[in-house]
């Protein structure tokens, strides 16, 4: 088994889990102060040091915990930021971003590392650019034709204006 494969296993599957408990959890449960700023810096801080030290299961559990800082906040109008057209589009393209991000993450760092350390800023810049540049690709090459095709399969058939009898 691949490494690529077994990451579907034990990080794909679980991570798609944990998101959805989790949606399910802050659309039922509102914590008001997971929504402040303070949270948001904290969550954040720990994402980029955890990421930084290659702790792959707590950079997993508190980029889960800054998803659902970032929707308490936004709840509560707040981190308005989250409203610029940059922030829009990485949300609009979010499922096609966590689909290939494995997959770029496994290729991009079984070639770099072989001249760069892991924990360097700049190799992890490059990473998130290629898995956001990929995503862009196959949310328009894929997922939106996709979507528009299931939509008109599926949708109610319109009705036909009839003409007013006079």
């Amino acid at each position: 088994m691949t490494n690529l494969h077994a990451s579907v296993w034990y990080r794909i599957v679980p991570e798609f889990v944990l998101g959805t408990v989790l949606y399910r959890f802050g659309s039922e449960v509102q914590i008001p102060e997971l929504g402040s700023p303070l949270a948001f810096l904290a969550v954040s801080a720990g994402c980029v040091a955890f990421l930084t030290l290659g702790s792959d299961l707590a950079t997993v559990l508190l980029f889960a915990l800054l998803i659902l800082v970032t929707a308490e906040a936004s709840r509560q109008k707040r981190l308005l930021i989250f409203d610029r057209p940059v922030f829009v589009y990485l949300g609009e393209i979010s499922y096609s971003l966590y689909m290939v991000h494995a997959a770029v993450a496994a290729i991009y760092f079984r070639l770099v590392f072989k001249h760069a350390y892991r924990g360097d800023f700049l190799v992890l810049l490059g990473a998130a650019t290629i898995a956001v540049g990929t995503a862009a690709l196959t949310h328009w090459l894929v997922e939106v034709p996709v979507r528009r095709m299931i939509v008109d399969r599926f949708a109610a058939p319109r009705l036909a204006a009839e003409p007013a009898s006079a």
